[in-house]
């Protein structure tokens, strides 16, 4: 056998210095970051599978309350036409427009309104309630009563909450009436 010369022992350990630096790299430098990845990706596959299975459980539910429910059919059509009546949006954007035209059919000229802040409670999932404090700042008693009453009849999703009506001591025709309406919209979510 052969003696190794100093600088072949030299490139030896040199290369032997290499190989454990390169699989330190690869061990460390490489590997390291995909087994956290794995570890968040198994974290969030529980995550997932937890409200896979929740979901089900709520489809399952909702399939047996309807196959049961004999009042289904009709609670559908109800939900069908509270859909297509009320328009998509905020409510900022259309219902005083609607308010204003149905008062002017009405030959009630003048009114003002003013948004309230929404209740927390939803009674209807996938609709918010909507409330607006409408003013009208001179209007005679008989078409106020007539257009109140054309209003809950024709509007089946608004409701009148309160009514407040002043008299002026000016004209005993005259009054002014403030009332809240309480509408359904669509939830923007």
């Amino acid at each position: 056998m052969k003696k190794l010369s100093k600088d072949q022992i030299q490139k030896i350990f040199l290369g032997g210095m290499l190989g454990i630096g390169g699989l330190y790299y690869y061990c460390y430098e490489m590997l390291a970051p995909l087994s956290l990845r794995e570890t968040a990706a198994t974290s969030e596959i529980a995550d997932l599978s937890e409200k896979i299975k929740n979901a089900e459980a709520q489809i399952t539910r909702t399939s047996k309350i309807k196959t049961g429910d004999v009042h289904q059919e009709s609670a559908s059509k109800a939900y069908e036409v509270m859909n297509a009546k009320i328009p998509n949006g905020s409510p900022a954007a259309w219902l005083p427009t609607k308010l204003t035209e149905f008062f002017k059919r009405q030959e009630i000229k003048k009114q003002n309104y003013r948004p309230l802040p929404e209740p927390l409670e939803r009674e209807f999932p996938g609709f918010k309630t909507s409330l607006w404090v409408v003013e009208l700042p001179s209007v005679e008693f008989l078409p106020l009563g007539k257009a109140l009453a054309v209003l809950e009849n024709q509007e089946a999703l608004m409701q009148i909450t309160s009514l407040q009506i002043d008299t002026t001591a000016k004209e005993a025709d005259v009054h002014h009436a403030q009332l809240t309406i309480s509408t359904l919209v669509k939830s923007e979510k």
